[in-house]
């Protein structure tokens, strides 16, 4: 009889067990899901992310090309507007031309001892 107790407690236990780790079975899935949704949206976030800032740097290069063509032809109606070096009177501009004569170096003048 003794015997047969033991095993009616032991079989109680093992049902017991098998509830439990059923239940334990059923929280994992649960939280194995919630950590694939997550992992689902976090991936659709970044993804999200990396689209707008290519986005972003498309936008920028577009306008700092406007931008850079935009001086450019400033500055190219700004020469136009000088008549091409020359000064009032029909001689050539200092200023235009790039300043006073070029001295020769030292070297050149120079006469050597």
């Amino acid at each position: 009889m003794a015997l047969q107790d033991r095993g009616e407690v032991l079989r109680e236990h093992l049902r017991k067990n098998l509830v439990e780790e059923k239940q334990l079975e059923e929280e994992m899935n649960v939280m194995l899901q919630d950590r694939r949704e997550r992992d689902e949206r976090r991936r659709i976030a970044e993804a999200e992310a990396l689209r707008r800032n290519q986005a972003a740097t498309i936008i920028q290069k577009w306008f700092r090309g406007y931008i850079v063509r935009k001086r450019l032809k400033k500055k190219k109606k700004k020469g136009k507007k000088k008549g091409k070096g020359k000064s009032k009177d029909g001689k050539k501009d200092k200023a235009a031309s790039g300043g006073a004569k070029k001295a020769k170096p030292a070297s050149v003048n120079s006469v050597s001892s």
